[in-house]
């Protein structure tokens, strides 16, 4: 009878659900726990839907857990805000700066400097992820410390909303604290809350231009520049900073490499000719200013034995340094003839310097380049003067350079002036003093001769007037004087 009230139940139960519930059948059942019904092919537990207590408990668990969700997303949403704050504010709490010769800065913890194996100061900078590097003097321009004002503008970050009042608040304590690149970040979040904040754009030097706010920095990245060091360049000026940088460098190599193996060379020892060997072998043109230098401005002026070896090493090297640097000492050396030749001939082996050497040597060829020939006040100075004539007018029957005739005609015959103190009674002719006796300050013109010029002209111009200036002047005007045509119609 028991098993048939249970059943009983149970299909009233049922009932109360679906009328398609199929009836079940009357056997054992567990006294713990109904067997489970089919609804709609799902199983359903009776024990779930039996009545309003279930649903009220299901009911006041799901606004527990909703309870429990939305602190959650509250607490994980303030931590966020503050996390977005304090990154945008700055990239790292520790504000050690270190800037490097590329115009960037390193920020974090110096925790060392000392004095490295190559005699310069070693920084040792400890990064935000644990990394630690070296720097070598060569590699910073300069580092400074934290500053003091640091750690209570931590707390205050910390302390810090995202909002505008919030934010602007902490740039100006940033400002007056002499913190600039918080003040600016924090700046920044203030016009990106309000983008018409004027005091944060101020502080930022936006400009505003035909109603609109408009950042310098964007305008200047739109142009194409980048931000070295304070200046927003071209890329290609910071790429010939960079180029003259990486020159620089190795001239003050090449200075010390050179400066070793001369003193070597010019030593008694076993190294001494194997330092010349290794000078005659160079060919690197950033070598050339360094060589130059050791020719021209070496006080005093060194033996003819190392010069020859500095113009034979600028005879291999065919820049246009060393071309002018050679043409610098064919006209202007007295004493080394066989180095004089050796750069004249290996500048006639240069066509693509041929032009730049030619103008030279025609403004060499001006009789009163220095304008004091009518000034003149003794020989020597006369003689000097008439030399770097005869050797302009070498120079260029050398490269075969076909230029300044009227130039060559001009020096062929140069009148001097100078001015002498002589004895009283005595006779000066051509410069020279002959007999008498006291002193007395005299005047004497006379005239040098350039035999070079002439062989230039003849060269050039196929023509034989020998020292005849004059006609080679005629020749000259009437080369480049137009010819007279009668355009008249004859009638």
């Amino acid at each position: 009878m028991d098993r048939l009230n249970r059943a009983s139940k149970l299909d009233q139960n049922s009932s109360r659900h679906s009328d398609n519930f199929p009836q079940p059948e009357v056997e054992t059942l567990s006294a713990a726990r109904p067997r489970p019904i089919m609804n709609a092919g799902r199983l359903r537990d009776p024990a779930r839907i039996r009545g309003p207590t279930g649903r009220r408990f299901t009911r006041l668990m799901i606004k527990l857990c909703s309870s429990i969700l939305l602190g959650t997303l509250f607490v994980l949403h303030t931590s966020m805000v503050r996390d977005v704050v304090a990154q945008d504010a700055t990239t790292t709490v520790r504000s050690d700066q270190v800037l490097l010769h590329s115009g960037q800065t390193l920020y974090g913890s110096i925790t060392q400097s000392r004095i490295g194996p190559r005699n310069d100061e070693e920084l040792e900078l400890v990064l935000d992820d644990g990394s630690k590097l070296i720097l070598h003097r060569d590699l910073y321009q300069s580092w400074k410390p934290e500053s003091a004002a640091l750690p209570e503008y931590r707390e205050r970050l910390e302390k810090a909303v995202r909002t505008v009042d919030s934010q602007w608040e902490l740039a100006q304590w940033c400002k007056e604290n002499n913190l600039k690149p918080q003040a600016d970040t924090h700046a920044r979040l203030v016009v990106e809350l309000d983008p018409e904040h004027e005091p944060a754009r101020r502080a930022l030097n936006h400009q505003r231009i035909r109603g609109r706010w408009q950042d310098p920095e964007v305008e200047k990245k739109r142009e194409g520049r980048i931000k070295v060091k304070t200046e927003w360049v071209l890329p290609e000026i910071v790429d010939i900073k960079n180029a003259m940088a990486a020159y620089n460098e190795k001239q003050l190599a090449w200075k010390k490499d050179l400066t070793l193996l001369f003193k070597q060379a010019l030593g008694t020892g076993s190294k001494a000719g194997e330092a010349t060997n290794k000078i005659r072998n160079v060919r690197d043109p950033e070598a050339v200013e360094t060589l130059v230098a050791r020719l021209v401005e070496t006080k005093p002026v060194p033996s003819i034995r190392e010069r020859s070896v500095i113009v034979e090493v600028l005879c291999e090297i065919p820049t246009h340094s060393s071309t002018m640097a050679l043409l610098d000492y064919y006209m202007n050396n007295r004493d080394d003839g066989e180095g004089r030749d050796r750069a004249i001939q290996a500048i006639a082996k240069r066509p693509a310097h041929q032009p730049q050497v030619a103008r030279r040597l025609v403004q060499d060829l001006d009789v009163d380049k220095s304008g004091d020939r009518e000034k003149l006040t003794n020989r020597t100075v006369a003689l000097d003067n008439h030399l770097r004539l005869e050797r302009a007018a070498t120079a260029l029957r050398v490269i075969n350079a076909s230029v300044g005739i009227e130039a060559l005609i001009v020096s062929i015959q140069v009148p001097y002036t100078i001015k002498v103190k002589v004895r009283e009674n005595a006779a000066l002719s051509g410069g020279n003093v002959q007999g008498g006796g006291g002193t007395r300050e005299i005047t004497d013109t006379f005239v040098l001769e350039n035999l070079s010029a002439v062989e230039t002209l003849e060269k050039f111009t196929g023509q034989k007037f020998g020292k005849n200036q004059d006609a080679w002047l005629k020749w000259w005007i009437a080369e480049n004087t137009p010819q007279y045509l009668n355009l008249r119609r004859d009638r």
